[in-house]
């Protein structure tokens, strides 16, 4: 099967706009990952800014029941529960994001949020049985203190490292994917402009060489050779051409030989 010339070039365009397809897809794929993974990183921004609060929170509730403890401002009071109800939401958010995944940690510090809460409590009704025993008060709120640095406060930390983790772990495969996508796309580009020159070198030098054996050919034809050889095996148009020229050759030399006999004869 003969291919023409335009048809060689079309072969050879179409290898490279094939490469350079599949560098676009690459393309679309690394992208399509570097936002799932954005999302991801944010998901666990959101999850590591709910475990700071929460602690933040239970702090500054700390802080509103002391200055009713120790001062009597019972206006306090309300401004303690609304940062419990904040608090809350915020545990709530890291609950809704990481629930399963970390459902043993989680359990586990949801309890220690209830012991927490239980020894703020027993402080509270000490106080309110008798708000002059404040050493008493003091002595309950030094435990609640003791167990949250000691306790809440670590385990709440390891939870949030084990997210800074998931964002590192999250980051270098990222990192390593858009890596292998740079990759693959320099060696798909290289290969594509190493292909698409060596289909258009060998394609013009084979139509070069084929003009070049023709025009020979055909200028030892005019000078009255016609035993030259026309071998020109291109598969293409210029085939074509230099088989036509061989027949012309062929029919001018047996025309010849036929004009030399009848002359011999005459």
């Amino acid at each position: 099967m003969r291919l023409t010339i335009a048809r060689k070039l079309s072969i050879a365009f179409g290898v490279v706009l094939a490469l350079m397809v599949a560098v676009a897809l690459l393309g679309v794929v690394s992208l399509n990952r570097a936002s799932a993974v954005a999302e991801e990183i944010t998901e666990s921004q959101v999850v590591m800014q709910g475990l700071d609060r929460s602690l933040e929170y239970l702090l500054w509730e700390r802080v509103e029941l002391g200055r009713v403890w120790s001062r009597g401002e019972t206006e306090h009071v309300a401004r303690a529960e609304e940062i419990r109800a904040e608090f809350d939401a915020a545990w709530q958010v890291v609950q809704t994001h990481r629930g399963e995944e970390y459902a043993s940690m989680m359990d586990a510090i949801e309890r220690e949020h209830e012991l927490y809460g239980g020894l703020l409590k027993e402080a509270a009704a000490i106080f309110e049985a008798n708000p002059n025993d404040l050493a008493a008060v003091l002595t309950k709120v030094g435990e609640a203190d003791d167990f949250f640095y000691r306790t809440l406060e670590p385990a709440t930390e390891l939870l949030r490292q084990e997210e800074q983790a998931r964002v590192q772990q999250t980051q270098a495969s990222l990192r390593a994917s858009v890596n292998r996508m740079v990759a693959v796309a320099t060696a798909a580009g290289v290969i594509a402009l190493i292909a698409g020159a060596a289909a258009a070198y060998a394609i013009s030098r084979g139509i070069s060489r084929a003009a070049s054996q023709l025009s020979l050919a055909a200028d030892r034809i005019s000078r009255g050779d016609l035993d030259v050889p026309i071998e020109v095996k291109t598969g293409d148009e210029m085939e074509t051409l230099a088989e036509s020229i061989e027949r012309m050759r062929t029919s001018l030399k047996a025309a010849i030989e036929r004009m030399r006999r009848r002359q011999a004869v005459a």
